[in-house]
């Protein structure tokens, strides 16, 4: 079970990594639900229903159940993380297969509840079973770049971004039905879900004139099954293939500072930097200038902000970079 083993799954809380302290993992997402008698019958004699009949309450919740471990009770271990003596608001992230760049996360940033059992101590070791429950926004996304240590007075992932057309947790691809040239529209056989300025891309497209596969932007949607491009007369129709959204109508940016070393520096500034083409970059976000450790922000992008097809991670130590890092977890979700 290599994508769910130890070396794989891993839990921030609140900008501590409390991944090597947990030896097992379990997620329960679940909609809060609430109990409910209706009276039933009718002609003046109501009769109680001896079924118990709950609704959803509009609410959801996601318990997370840590044990099996061997904690740290110092100051940055697992006991500070979770051992809470009521609730508080809490940024949450973790994931069952790896740290690396477009790795599955799951964030939740709200409020935050832990039940703390300890099992033994002996010295400055405990055995444990931790369960914590967060009621908030749950989002399930990618990581912007792999989850490692990041020096120097500045630098980027741009090299090595995020293509949100290539990782598995990109939205569907649509299946196009034909092309034609009578009024330049593309015909997808289900809702393709796309907007005007959209940038998707197109593959396995034949006969068309000229070739539509590749990179293009939606110039309009007349119905929910046809969709036009900007900059294409087609000419001749074709048949087949596939229409992928690689841009998002707005996004959220959760960041977690999990170590920080100022070195000469008197704080670090993280940006997350987004593209069309992998070439030309610009800022999507920058987040609060950070000055130490356990550290989290939340970015929220409106619907109205086109989020690029590339992202990628930025970093800069303000007053100088000399024996400065910092250890930073970016993670995005589409909305």
């Amino acid at each position: 079970m290599a994508n769910y083993g130890p070396a794989s799954a891993w839990l921030l809380v609140g900008g501590i990594d409390v991944t090597g302290d947990v030896f097992d993992l379990q997620e329960v997402p679940e909609q809060v639900l609430e109990e409910c008698h209706p009276f039933l019958g009718g002609g003046g004699s109501p009769v109680i229903d001896n079924w118990d009949i709950y609704f959803p309450a509009g609410m959801a919740k996601t318990s997370l159940d840590g044990g099996q471990g061997v904690y740290d009770t110092r100051v940055a271990g697992m006991l500070v993380a979770l051992q809470n003596s009521g609730a508080t608001r809490q940024m949450v992230s973790y994931g069952f297969g790896g740290t690396a760049l477009g790795a599955y996360t799951v964030s939740i940033d709200g409020t935050y509840a832990a039940q703390f059992t300890k099992k033994a101590t002996r010295g400055n070791i405990t055995m444990a079973q931790a369960k914590h429950t967060i009621t908030g926004s749950r989002y399930a996304g990618r990581l912007v770049a792999a989850y490692t240590a990041r020096t120097g007075a500045s630098g980027d992932t741009k090299a090595g971004p995020l293509d949100q057309n290539t990782t598995i947790y990109s939205p569907p691809a649509v299946v196009i039905t034909s092309s034609n040239a009578t009024d330049e529209r593309v015909l997808t056989g289900q809702n393709h879900l796309l907007a005007a300025s959209d940038k998707v891309v197109i593959a396995g497209h034949a006969g068309a004139t000229p070739a539509l596969n590749g990179n293009q932007t939606v110039l309009a949607t007349p119905t929910a099954t046809h969709f036009t491009m900007t900059g294409i007369d087609i000419t001749v129709g074709g048949t087949g293939g596939s229409v992928r959204r690689v841009s998002s109508p707005g996004c959220v940016l959760d960041l977690q500072m999990v170590a920080y070393t100022a070195g000469g520096a008197s704080n670090v500034i993280i940006t997350a930097y987004h593209s069309d083409d992998a070439s030309s970059w610009s800022t999507l976000q920058t987040f609060t200038a950070i000055t130490g450790a356990n550290v989290t922000e939340r970015k929220v992008i409106a619907p109205g902000t086109q989020v690029k097809r590339y992202l990628a991670l930025g970093w800069a130590f303000t007053g100088g970079g000399g024996g400065s890092s910092c250890l930073p977890m970016m993670s995005v979700y589409r909305t």
